[in-house]
């Protein structure tokens, strides 16, 4: 039998494509992120068993929760204290001449061997634990590529329609005429992450006639990007800031995007120019953002991932100038979970193969 314990809702006709994939499917669902619990999604009452136990049945979780750390923790302690009091009896049967009884990795440690993230990014995951127990991590990138990507374009497109400022102008029942109309044709677009979200806004901006320029980190080529440069490469990242109409930070969270677009960044930016954040909220000095937008150093941003999340009410970026703020809803789509059980899918038949998990397989040493 094979348990997948899922954080995820899923309608039954994905439940269907899981059980004609896995006929010995044992499904169970305990909510979004451990809360309530969902009888239509074939959760088996009756076992009187707690969400700890459910979890700990688990061969493969579907999306995440705290729960699942606190079970895997717990169930490494359990482990290490029956080694330990296996090798103290082991080691007073020695003293008294006699072979003893090797202490034994008992059944208690979760059988949990995959987890399948309803996200792209992983920096809230316990990778170091994860690593430790040979738990293997697949993620969800390129479910939300379009759109993100979209929402992305729609920012790019009303900054260079006014849209903003003839909002504000109607609210205020005022009809004007601006002087700053312009179009995306022709625009130079600097996309920091050539992944899925990347190659997909390129492609549309491509389409409209934009100048589309990648960064990853390495700098090797990758389509349809016309050109791209290394990150690590700071004179043609400086270059590639400057002449950009449009930066897009696609980028995941790792110790070395950590605030990589930050005071000096941002200085390379035209004034005229605007920044966009759509991969993690940590790879933006968002506090360098904020004084860069209040003292016109900068034409426009948008913002839909944070530093902290949920944002504060509290936070002055809430009344920043020129500030677009989504509350991390850019990825939210109606196929999303089809196109992630799809990547999941394509995985447990590669894996049943004897190939092995291939697509979105995270790098422990690269972080994501």
């Amino acid at each position: 039998m094979t348990t997948i314990v899922s954080f995820v809702s899923l309608k039954p006709a994905l439940l269907q494509d899981l059980r004609r994939a896995i006929p010995d499917l044992d499904f169970r669902y305990l909510g979004d992120g451990g809360g309530r619990k969902d009888r239509r999604e074939n959760h088996k009452e009756g076992r009187g068993e707690s969400q700890e136990e459910a979890v700990s049945q688990a061969d493969i979780i579907f999306g995440w929760s705290p729960l699942v750390e606190r079970v895997l923790r717990q169930g490494r302690t359990d482990e290490q204290g029956k080694a330990a009091q296996g090798k103290a009896r082991q080691g007073k049967a020695d003293e008294q001449g006699t072979a003893g009884e090797q202490g034994k990795v008992g059944p208690g440690n979760p059988p949990l061997k995959w987890i399948q993230t309803w996200s792209a990014g992983v920096d809230y995951l316990p990778l170091d634990l994860l690593k430790e127990l040979d738990i293997v991590v697949t993620t969800s990138s390129g479910a939300n590529a379009p759109s993100i990507a979209q929402q992305t374009l729609a920012c790019l497109l009303s900054w260079t329609r006014c849209l903003p400022q003839l909002a504000q102008a109607q609210a205020r029942k005022e009809w004007i005429t601006l002087h700053g109309y312009g179009e995306a044709t022709g625009k130079t677009l600097l996309i920091l992450g050539t992944g899925h979200i990347g190659r997909t806004l390129a492609s549309y901006c491509l389409a409209l006639g934009m100048r589309v320029v990648g960064a990853n980190w390495s700098g090797h080529p990758q389509p349809p990007f016309e050109r791209t440069i290394s990150i690590q490469d700071a004179d043609s990242l400086q270059a590639a800031v400057a002449s950009a109409d449009f930066v897009v930070n696609a980028l995941p969270l790792t110790q070395e995007t950590y605030h990589l677009a930050d005071e000096g960044f941002l200085g390379w930016m035209k004034a005229s120019a605007y920044y966009v954040n759509v991969g993690r909220g940590k790879t933006t000095d968002t506090e360098a953002l904020r004084l860069a937008l209040e003292e016109g150093r900068l034409a426009g941003a948008a913002l839909d991932v944070f530093e902290e999340e949920p944002l504060p009410a509290v936070s002055p970026l809430w009344g920043t100038r020129n500030l677009i703020i989504t509350p991390h809803t850019a990825g939210l789509a109606e196929d999303y979970n089809r196109r992630t059980v799809a990547i999941f899918l394509e995985n447990w038949a590669s894996l049943q193969a004897g190939h092995g998990l291939r697509r979105n397989l995270v790098d422990f040493r690269r972080q994501y």
